[in-house]
This record gives structure tokens, C-alpha cells and sequence, in this order.
């Protein structure tokens, strides 16, 4: 091999890794470039592992959407609860609001082989001058112990997504029961015959359920007088405390009024 050929083959090589070496230069920028394009959504060092959970439920189109009935209880505060669930009736997201003269606080749970993994609570706060919301997350492991509580507080619940949780000076636990017990009813969410009710402005007769302490109850719109509605209306003493299992669906007026009614009532074996 001549002169000039070992040269050029010299020159070849060269080329060759600095055209290597630049494009790892590129490629390495580009994965810096994108790791610091990551938002962090937490400072907790494996929230990815928790918000991926969170996704992959709410994206997931073969769940089903589960309504409780919307409660009452006597000191004036509403709740009810959603789930979304899969054919074989395992809960993998269970939401619940709760209502009163103050807040308005939404629950969320999600679970992750029937274990719960994260849980969020979110308040709206009625009396601020201005909108304020408080949230606060936490992450569980799989024997249920808390591992990370943030929080961050906003004013815009459209932009709540921007603002990463920071951990907070103690852990919480929240309790998913109550929220269970409202779309099972169960324990105070009973569903035990309690009366009947009658709305004369909108012509409509309502039955009232639910624990027989008194504390929480809900009212259903009577679409149909079955034989058993008419049994229960010609002795309601007689049936006082019985547990009901009942259909509905949710209605609302032109006006806005909006309702419960019933669609099917069958007593409880």
C-alpha cells in the first residue's frame, strides 16, 4: 500500500470516529436535554412508579363506572362515591365528595391487585376570598403502610397539574371505609326503608333510605307504584328499618333540579 493511500485510509478511520463520537455527543445531549424536560411531580425519588398506577386506571377503557346514591346527613353535608370497576367487580379507583357549609373535599383511591397504592385528598375551601385549593397525596406500599405524604395548595384546579407535591412534616393514612361503605351501602349508608316523602312544587313522591340510626339518608323519586311500594305505603310502620336493595338513575329538570328516582325496589333476603 502506497503513501497516499495509507493517508487517505488514515483520514477515513479518523472521520469516521469523530462522526462516532459526535453523534454520542448529540444523542447524550438530547437524553440530558429530555431528562431535564421531565417535570417531577413529587419529590419523592420513585413518584413515577405511583403516577403511572394513577394513569394506566383512569386510561383504562375496559373499567365500568359505578354511581353510589347521594346521601344527606343531618348536620346539613352531602356525599356520594364512584367507582370504577372491572368484570369481575374488583375496585381499581374509588372517588368520593363530601359536601358541607365549608369544603368541599374529594377522595380518590387507587388500588393495584386490591391493595391500595395512592390516595389524594383535595380541598375547596367556600369562605377564601379568592379560589384555594389544598391537596395532599400519599403512597403506600404492599403491606399498606404510608411510605410519602405531599401536599401543595393552588388556585386554579386546571393548573393544579403544574405545581409538584412537596413532602409534608407528617403522614397520612387515609381511611378508604367510609368512601367503600358509600358505594356498598353500607354500615351508615344503609339502604333500610326510613319513609316516604312528598315534593309538591314538582308533583313528585320520594322514598327515604338508609341506616336505621337516622344519621345519613337518601331520597329516590318514585317512577312507579309496584306492588311493593304500594305494600310498604299501606303499612310503612311495618316495614320501618327493612333493608331495601334498589335501581335508579339520576335525573335533572330543565330548571336544574336534579334528582334520584327510583326504578326498582326489592326487599333485602
Amino acid at each position: 500500500m502506497n503513501t497516499i493511500m495509507k493517508c487517505f485510509l488514515i483520514l477515513f478511520i479518523f472521520s469516521i470516529l469523530i462522526t462516532g463520537c459526535n453523534q454520542n455527543e448529540i444523542k447524550e445531549e438530547y437524553i440530558n436535554q429530555d431528562k431535564k424536560s421531565i417535570s417531577k411531580k413529587s419529590d419523592h425519588p420513585q413518584d413515577s412508579l405511583y403516577f403511572s398506577l394513577i394513569n394506566s386506571i383512569q386510561n383504562d377503557t375496559s373499567l365500568f363506572l359505578a354511581s353510589s346514591l347521594n346521601y344527606s346527613s343531618n348536620f346539613g353535608s352531602t356525599h356520594n362515591s364512584t367507582a370504577l370497576i372491572d368484570d369481575k367487580n374488583i375496585i381499581h379507583q374509588l372517588s368520593g365528595i363530601e359536601h358541607d357549609s365549608i369544603n368541599e373535599t374529594t377522595f380518590d383511591f387507587y388500588y393495584l391487585n386490591s391493595k391500595k397504592r395512592v390516595s389524594t385528598e383535595l380541598i375547596y375551601s367556600y369562605q377564601k376570598d379568592s379560589n384555594y385549593y389544598h391537596q395532599i397525596i400519599s403512597f403506600y406500599d404492599t403491606s399498606g403502610s404510608c411510605i410519602y405524604t405531599g401536599f401543595k395548595d393552588f388556585e386554579d384546579l386546571n393548573l393544579s397539574s403544574e405545581k409538584p407535591y412537596l413532602i409534608a412534616d407528617f403522614s397520612k393514612r387515609m381511611d378508604d371505609q367510609n368512601t367503600l361503605n358509600i358505594i356498598q351501602q353500607q354500615g351508615g349508608f344503609e339502604t333500610n326503608f326510613r319513609g316516604f316523602f312528598t315534593l309538591e312544587f314538582y308533583n313528585l313522591n320520594f322514598i327515604k333510605v338508609g341506616a336505621n340510626d337516622g344519621f345519613y339518608s337518601s331520597m329516590l323519586a318514585i317512577s312507579e307504584e309496584t306492588p311493593l311500594i304500594k305494600k310498604i305505603r299501606n303499612n310503612p310502620d311495618k316495614f320501618i328499618g327493612k333493608p331495601l336493595i334498589l335501581q335508579f338513575t339520576n335525573v335533572e329538570e330543565s330548571d336544574g333540579f336534579a334528582y334520584q328516582l327510583l326504578l326498582e325496589a326489592k326487599l333485602k333476603p
